[in-house]
């Protein structure tokens, strides 16, 4: 059974840490200050003792990344969402593109958890 779209399970099991991973970095979202702002692991925390840390995100941080996500997520149009359009490129994005195009394997991964459908 596919996952509903932007579910927090979705989220929890592959999406989130992507996300984290390529745009949680204190160059592009891993800072309080920005409208989408997210913790990562071995970047911002919320225990600054744990920043740079590699031990993995407490829930907390789990919840506020997936809340601050769903801030960039139209969910009657996931596909047309703000988050993916500017991570591939069809939207400006002041960091550049974090996927080379839609097709990259974890591009589709976010699209797959954005619409609960598979992305050929």
């Amino acid at each position: 059974m596919a996952a509903l779209p932007a579910s927090r399970d979705g989220f929890d099991r592959e999406a989130g840490l992507l996300i984290a991973k390529k745009c949680g970095d204190a160059g592009c979202h891993g800072r309080a200050e920005r409208p989408f702002a997210l913790f990562a692991t071995g970047a911002r925390r919320m225990d600054p003792t744990e920043t740079h840390l590699k031990t993995a995100l407490r829930p907390q941080e789990v919840d506020a990344n997936y809340a601050s996500t769903l801030g960039f997520v139209d969910s009657t149009q996931p596909r047309e969402t703000t988050l993916l359009k500017k991570a591939v490129g069809l939207l400006g994005h002041k960091g550049g593109y974090a996927f080379e195009a839609p097709s990259d394997p974890m591009a589709k991964a976010i699209a797959a958890w954005l619409t609960g459908v598979e992305v050929p």
